[in-house]
């Protein structure tokens, strides 16, 4: 018999026997996926896993409803999941150092190096993270603040930004 489970309305994981089939519409962005994180083949990363890390990283849809809500359209952030995958390919290769052997020198901290920079480079190409607030003038509490009846006269200003981490260099 086969036990079946979920991260949500979109996934079905079956197990069965050791293998793990999954259904959904994150199961469709594994191959574009694959290509960020320079891993065409599944020796590394099966299907099941890179699927499970994009639906990691669930996004606000077009029609501005989150993805809790039953109408949301799955749609996900494959920059931050590209991310995470090149930083942990980074910190595998963290111990590597570099030598010098019969006439050679061999630079293996650069491979760790250059994984960091590829993390970097999805990590700022990703969707800024950020949380809905929502306020309830009727609390008790606010109707007793004069804070909110000062600041309603006022424009709040907000900002987003999302630049990219500065470099081990700099």
């Amino acid at each position: 018999m086969a036990d079946v489970t979920g991260t949500g309305a979109l996934a079905l994981y079956v197990r069965s026997a050791g293998t793990a089939i999954v259904t959904g519409a994150s199961m469709a962005l594994v191959p574009e996926l694959r290509d960020m994180i320079a891993e065409p083949t599944s020796d590394t990363y099966v299907d099941a896993d890179l699927s499970a890390l994009i639906e990691r990283f669930p996004l606000i849809d077009s029609n501005e409803l989150e993805p809790d809500d039953s109408l949301w359209t799955a749609t996900y952030d494959l920059n931050a999941a590209a991310a995470n995958i090149w930083g942990r390919k980074a910190a595998a290769c963290a111990g590597l150092y570099d030598f010098s052997a019969d006439g050679g020198t061999f630079h293996r901290s650069q491979a760790a190096k250059d994984m960091r920079a590829q993390a970097r480079y999805y990590q700022a190409r990703s969707a800024p993270s950020s949380l809905r607030a929502h306020i309830d003038h009727d609390y008790e509490r606010d109707q007793q603040s004069d804070y909110w009846r000062d600041s309603s006269e006022l424009q709040p200003a907000s900002y987003i930004a999302n630049a990219a981490e500065p470099d081990e260099d700099e």
